[in-house]
């Protein structure tokens, strides 16, 4: 029980505050929420108000405008996996066992860096894996890692928990099929189709599997994620804003 962790003040402290936002969600002109649905039913705002998503996340336009990856027939897919080696909640540990026990030699490339670089490393090696999967390290953020998505034919996040990852929708954005686990915001940018249980290595394998069986898939998948990840560009945020600044100002003029 996590709560069971927390000194009881700070749990009713937790409750109060929650109370507290919903009813000033509540009873406020206009509304700002970094999620499209998500914290919207967990602090639901007046009917008829103003409440616009805008999210921490800004993809530029420009980014929409690169040519797609090319979405080859496999059966073999390249995949990449983006993300900090600090904490297992990235869940790298749950794809390389996955990668076990898929029909086809996928190969995996890791862009990340931290104390567990070393242990994962070894259990690819100990799987069997080392020929198929590569630690790259760090890259840069902007062109060096949307480059490296353009080079690969899907991204792969299997965390335990996130936030809205910023590497998934750029992973979108630029049109590459992914696949990820229904935790945080994810669920709100991933078709269900492309959703994969926490901590199953064998439904992931699955559905790499079944991803790398059906390149019109793909195209399909990638093309549906570009117009997906299109809300999160900033022209489409700034309207957003906008709206929201608009509805402050003249309820602030009643």
């Amino acid at each position: 029980d996590v709560l069971a962790a927390v000194p009881r003040a700070d749990v009713h402290l937790a409750y109060a505050g929650r109370a507290l936002l919903r009813h000033e969600v509540a009873h406020a002109a206009a509304s700002r929420f970094v999620t499209g649905a998500q914290l919207q039913a967990l602090y639901p705002p007046a009917p008829g108000t103003v409440s616009v998503p805008v999210s921490d996340v800004e993809l530029p336009d420009a980014m929409f405008e690169l040519p797609p990856p090319v979405v080859r027939d496999g059966p073999t897919l390249t995949l990449a996996f983006i993300g900090a080696l600090e904490r297992p909640y990235k869940g790298l540990d749950v794809l390389l066992t996955a990668l076990t026990l898929t029909r086809w030699p996928h190969r995996l490339d890791v862009v990340g860096e931290g104390v567990l670089r070393p242990g994962l490393e070894d259990a690819s090696r100990g799987q069997g894996l080392a020929a198929r999967v590569r630690f790259l390290g760090r890259l840069p953020p902007g062109p060096p890692i949307l480059g490296f998505l353009l080079d690969h034919d899907a991204l792969v996040a299997p965390s335990r928990t996130e936030g809205m990852p910023r590497v998934v929708l750029e992973a979108m954005a630029v049109g590459l099929p992914v696949l990820a686990t229904p935790v945080g915001g994810i669920p709100e940018v991933v078709a269900p189709s492309e959703l994969v249980p926490v901590d199953d290595p064998p439904a992931l394998a699955r559905a790499l599997d079944a991803l790398a069986a059906d390149p019109a898939r793909r195209r399909a998948i990638a093309r549906a994620n570009v117009v997906r990840a299109g809300a999160f560009k900033r022209s489409t945020l700034a309207e957003h804003k906008q709206r929201f600044f608009d509805a402050v100002l003249a309820a602030s003029r009643r």
